[in-house]
């Protein structure tokens, strides 16, 4: 069930993502913990290194053929 992994507000118009950005500048974030939570399930790592491991991967790949 995709919705099971969607953690924040439905946004349906530049008003709502306008108002999900202002809420978010200003710490008024009621889905961080819910996005931790989708986060911990979906991801096995939180490094920041997910672009450097994707390309190298894709590199060795590459290689390989």
């Amino acid at each position: 069930d995709p919705t099971e992994l969607m953690a924040g507000p439905t946004i349906k118009d530049i008003g709502d993502l306008y108002k999900f950005v202002e809420d978010i500048v200003y710490e008024r974030d009621v889905y961080r913990t819910r996005r931790n939570e989708v986060f911990d399930k979906i991801y096995k790592y939180r490094d920041g290194s997910s672009c450097k491991r994707l390309f190298d991967h894709m590199l060795s790949e590459l290689n390989e053929n």
